[in-house]
C-alpha cells in the first residue's frame, strides 16, 4: 500500500511539472518599489528606506502617507513618530555642544553655513565648530553627515575639508556627505545634475555616503523662464531618476508649510506651492503624489 501511494505520488509530481496550469510568472520590475506593487496589491504605499522628508512642519502621519522611513526638522531634538527615524540636526554655532534627541545613529551637521541667512559660518569657524564636535564625548557615538552647502557648492565643501586638514593635520570625520539643490529651470536641472556627480565623486573619494538633504522642483520661481506647475511635475520625475541611483538617502523639503515659515522661502516665491500637502487639509498634493511613487 506504502508502494503504491508513493508512486501515485510521484505520478502527481510528473504531472504537475509539466503542466501549464502554473503560478503567474512575475512581473518585470526594475526596483524594490515595483515588486511591492506588483505583488502586494493591497499595501497602499510601501516604505523606502532612502525617501525621507525635510520637515518643515513635524507631522509623523505625513511620513507615513508617504512612505518615507526618516526625517529631520533642523533641530537638535527633532519629533519622533512610531516606526520612523529622527535625525538630528546641529543647525550652527549655538546648537554646538547642546544634547541631541531623535532615534538615529547619524547627526547632521550645519545647515548651509555659506548663506548668510542660514548658519553664516566662514570655512574657518566651520572647521573649528566641527573639531568641537568630534571631539565632544556627547557626540561619540555619531556617525557625522558633513555640513549642507547651499546650491550644492561643492568648492565650499571642498575648502572646508582643506582648512580643517590645515589646522588638525586629518580630514574631517564624515560618515556621510549632504547636498542641497533646488531646480528651478532648464539651467538649473542641468547645473544641479553636474553639481550632484560632482558629489558622487567626492563621496567616493572621501569613503562617505551621499545624501541628498533638501531638493525640490519650483514652479512658478521669480526668474526667467521658469516652470509651470505641469513642466516642474515633469521635471521632478526627471530629476528623481537621476537622484535615485546616485544618493543612499534623499529628503523632498518639505512636507507643508504656511505663514511665518513661508518666510524663508521669499527668494522661491514661496515653497506652499510644491510642498507634498495642503497645509490646512491635509490632502496630498501632486508633488506629494509624484515624490511618493
Amino acid at each position: 500500500m506504502n508502494w503504491a501511494l508513493a508512486i501515485i505520488a510521484l505520478a502527481l509530481i510528473v504531472v504537475l511539472s509539466k503542466s501549464q496550469v502554473l503560478l503567474p510568472k512575475p512581473a518585470t520590475v526594475s526596483s524594490p518599489e515595483q515588486i511591492y506593487k506588483a505583488y502586494i496589491p493591497f499595501v497602499s504605499m510601501p516604505q523606502s528606506l532612502s525617501r525621507g522628508i525635510a520637515m518643515a512642519n513635524p507631522n509623523c502621519q505625513d511620513l507615513t502617507d508617504m512612505g518615507a522611513t526618516w526625517q529631520y526638522t533642523w533641530g537638535n531634538d527633532p519629533v519622533i513618530c512610531p516606526g520612523k527615524e529622527s535625525v538630528p540636526m546641529l543647525w550652527g554655532r549655538n546648537q554646538v555642544g547642546a544634547m541631541v534627541g531623535g532615534n538615529s545613529q547619524y547627526l547632521l551637521e550645519f545647515n548651509e553655513p555659506n548663506f548668510s541667512d542660514q548658519s553664516n559660518l566662514t570655512q574657518l569657524e566651520c572647521a573649528q565648530l566641527i573639531w568641537q564636535i568630534e571631539n565632544d564625548p556627547q557626540y561619540a557615538g555619531y556617525k557625522l553627515v558633513s555640513p549642507a552647502i547651499g546650491d550644492g557648492r561643492y568648492e565650499w565643501l571642498i575648502g572646508l575639508r582643506n582648512t580643517f586638514i590645515d589646522l588638525y593635520g586629518r580630514p574631517p570625520r564624515w560618515d556621510v556627505i549632504a547636498f542641497h539643490y533646488y531646480v528651478l529651470n532648464d539651467s538649473w536641472f542641468k547645473i544641479g545634475k553636474e553639481k550632484l556627480d560632482q558629489y558622487v565623486l567626492l563621496a567616493e573619494e572621501w569613503g562617505a555616503e551621499l545624501w541628498v538633504t533638501e531638493f525640490a522642483v519650483v514652479p512658478l520661481a521669480p526668474i526667467t523662464p521658469n516652470y509651470t506647475h505641469e513642466q516642474a511635475l515633469t521635471k521632478l520625475d526627471e530629476w528623481m531618476a537621476y537622484m535615485k541611483p546616485k544618493a543612499l538617502r534623499y529628503a523632498y523639503f518639505t512636507n507643508r508649510i504656511n505663514g511665518s515659515m513661508e518666510v524663508g522661502c521669499a527668494w522661491l516665491n514661496g515653497c506652499s506651492k510644491f510642498a507634498l500637502f495642503d497645509f490646512t487639509t491635509g490632502t496630498m498634493t501632486q508633488y506629494g503624489l509624484r515624490y511618493r511613487h
